[in-house]
């Protein structure tokens, strides 16, 4: 397990938006926070291959909330519609 891999048994608050905007793939962006890191995921599919998934840790959970929050404003400043915006959603079936 590298520093940046966790179980679903580690995270204590994940957080999850889903994003649409005319003509536009789904984005998405989430907030993990466990007991040794506290990231912010993000997934732009107007990107290029191999740099539409960018990971930011953060010092604090604040921070990281804080980032989260204020991403998803400027992404509806920039259009976006959040379709989502809460909990991880399960899925049953898992690799």
């Amino acid at each position: 397990m590298n520093d940046l891999e966790y179980t679903d048994r580690t995270i204590i608050h994940h957080r999850v938006a889903l994003l649409a905007k005319t003509g536009k793939p789904l984005g998405l962006m989430s907030v993990a926070i466990t007991p040794t890191h506290n990231l912010v995921a993000h997934f732009n599919p107007g990107l290029p291959p191999g740099k539409q998934v960018f990971v930011r840790p953060f010092e604090s959970r604040r921070d990281a909330e804080s980032n989260f929050d204020e991403a998803l404003a400027v992404s509806r400043d920039r259009g976006w519609t959040v379709i989502y915006n809460g909990p991880r959603l399960n899925c049953p079936y898992r690799s």
